[in-house]
């Protein structure tokens, strides 16, 4: 398709976006049009000559939308810059920060940090008059919140466990583990998790469809047990218990592992963990039935087998642990002996705790010298690895997750008149129809979650000092940590405040 366009007072035919030679034909119908042009003059703009996609679709024959299709480049006009008013919120508020300087948007998002390592809370109001005194922010409050939201800060329910992040030994921990992680991660192991969980009876929906004024139906209703209910009734938060247990594989929950015991405790006298019904010697008995199994799953797939577990006590039977305060004097002295730590011959039973204690502490801490009963009988035997989680890290068990959906399942199709057989008999049909895929996905995301604290990590070590902009993090909709980049280019484009009321840019 030939398409004719006016540029610099002359015509040029392109060919799609590009220019190519014109034949005779063309030449001469380019001469026409010139002089069709040259005798109307100024009021050619006004004619059909003025708007080049109606002048190309009258020439050619071609629709006016097929020109513009094939000729976006040439053709089309540029889109009208939006107002406050025609932004999103998220477009808004990219757009607010971005009249900041990358200085100002930096000493603010380190003036947050620094309140939070105060063990304060951000008061925007007091917050905004500190940008006003020190970053000379010259908005008003209202566009200060935007500003806020722009450089990706929210509003919501705290969830931050700051043991996770200031203990130095948990901090070890973390490292330790990510790194062993890795070095599975790069032997193409096959992995599987374990966890427990709880189901009860009356596990039934917490929200629902129901009359916008619940108190006047719910006060007839305290007069007249007859007048009509304001909405359903609301799904138990506790009952008779039980205690789910399943291995969660890449292939999906491992045949068999799926299984549920009873608490037999009554409701209101039941323990927040589950060690009322969950020992170790029910722990040893289910393990010494799975682990097999899932030691063969994967030997068929040809890949080493590793086995996600957290630090449950009932988890932790040691077969070797370095001595504590109440060991005797020649444990200690054998420990260090063969471990290889020397020491006086004459020292005191609390010199050589001092020495047991620095020892640790330079090489990993007492985790790293437990042997557990359970780790070396699943590798002697089995062939299979352990690996532990860190205190307090169950979201990088990927059976967290999957107890997450079967709870969810459960109560979107429950009621609270449920027994608890019914729950259970739903509980495990969500565990054995969820898929490979579902699984795979589970522990995509766990390994994501992973990567993201291992490249800070490394992105930390490589600075001196954490007063970079580029070191600042957030988490995205689909829950993944990402850096936080505001591009200086933003800062360049035209954005109209006149709609915003509470603008002023004086002060």
């Amino acid at each position: 398709m030939e398409i004719i366009r006016w540029q610099d007072d002359n015509i040029v035919l392109l060919n799609g976006a590009e220019k190519r030679p014109m034949g005779k034909c063309e030449a001469q119908a380019v001469s026409t049009l010139l002089v069709i042009k040259e005798r109307m003059g100024e009021d050619s703009q006004l004619t059909l000559l003025g708007c080049a996609v109606g002048a190309t679709a009258a020439f050619t024959g071609f629709h006016r939308a097929t020109v513009s299709r094939h000729g976006p480049d040439v053709l089309q006009r540029p889109e009208k810059q939006k107002t406050m008013k025609e932004m999103g919120k998220k477009e808004r508020a990219r757009h607010i920060a971005s009249k900041l300087t990358m200085p100002q948007r930096a000493f603010l998002v380190k003036e947050i940090h620094n309140i939070w390592a105060d063990k304060k809370y951000v008061r925007v109001e007091s917050l905004w008059e500190w940008a006003k005194a020190n970053i000379s922010y010259k908005y008003k409050k209202t566009y200060f919140f935007w500003t806020l939201k722009g450089l990706g800060f929210v509003f919501r329910k705290l969830n931050n466990m700051t043991v996770v992040e200031e203990r130095p030994d948990i901090a070890k921990l973390r490292v330790a583990y990510l790194k062993k992680k890795k070095d599975m991660d790069e032997s193409n192991a096959f992995y599987g998790a374990f966890d427990e969980t709880w189901v009860h009876d009356g596990m039934a929906p917490t929200s629902g469809w129901q009359h916008a004024n619940t108190t006047m139906y719910k006060k007839a209703r305290m007069v007249d047990i007859e007048s009509a209910q304001s909405g359903p009734a609301k799904g138990k938060q506790r009952g008779k218990r039980g205690i789910v247990l399943a291995i969660l594989t890449e292939d999906g929950v491992l045949p068999g592992s799926e299984e549920i015991l009873v608490d037999d405790d009554d409701e209101n006298n039941q323990k927040a963990d589950y060690h009322g019904v969950m020992d170790s010697n029910k722990f040893k008995e289910y393990m010494s039935r799975c682990i097999p199994e899932f030691s063969r799953l994967a030997a068929s797939k040809g890949r080493p087998g590793v086995f996600i577990i957290d630090n449950a006590p009932y988890h932790n039977a040691t077969r070797e642990k370095p001595p504590t305060q109440t060991s005797k004097k020649a444990d200690i002295q054998q420990w260090l002996k063969n471990n290889g730590v020397s020491y006086e011959a004459k020292a005191k039973k609390p010199e050589l705790m001092g020495t047991l204690k620095n020892f640790l502490t330079r090489n990993g801490g007492r985790q790293a010298f437990t042997v557990y009963e359970f780790d070396e009988w699943a590798d002697e035997v089995e062939g299979v690895k352990i690996l532990r989680l860190p205190p307090y890290h169950c979201y990088w068990n990927p059976i967290e997750f999957l107890w997450a959906q079967m709870k969810a399942t459960i109560r979107g199709m429950g009621s609270v008149t449920d027994s608890l057989p019914i729950v259970r008999d739903r509980a495990l049909d969500t565990l054995r129809k969820f898929s490979p895929s579902q699984a795979a996905a589970l522990f995509r995301h766990t390994r994501q979650s992973e990567d993201d604290v291992r490249g800070m990590l490394e992105e930390r070590e490589s600075v001196e000092e954490d007063t970079s902009f580029e070191l600042l993090y957030e988490v995205d909709e689909e829950g993944v940590m990402r850096n936080v980049h505001i591009s200086d280019d933003d800062s360049s484009e035209y954005v109209d405040f006149s709609d915003i009321s509470d603008f002023d840019s004086t002060q």
